[in-house]
């Protein structure tokens, strides 16, 4: 699920030191561009290259690595 590997990279970000910490950025292929947009709460910086901040990667970690009742 893309949704958790996001999660966890956000959740990883919050771990580093320094002006980034929470952020993550890459770059997308454009089909999905809209998608990381409505799904994950990316923003489009330039070209390609898009980025989640602190905030929507907090909410991705609550939605996909912090549920209640999942089974691992």
């Amino acid at each position: 699920m893309a949704g958790a590997l996001i999660a966890f990279a956000c959740r990883e970000s919050f771990k580093l030191e320094g002006a980034y910490k929470g952020f993550l950025t890459f770059i997308a292929k454009t089909k999905l561009i809209n998608l990381y947009i409505k799904k994950y709460g990316a923003e489009l910086a330039f070209g390609q290259r898009m980025f989640i901040d602190w905030e929507s990667g907090h909410r991705l970690i609550e939605e996909y690595l912090n549920r209640k009742g999942d089974k691992l």
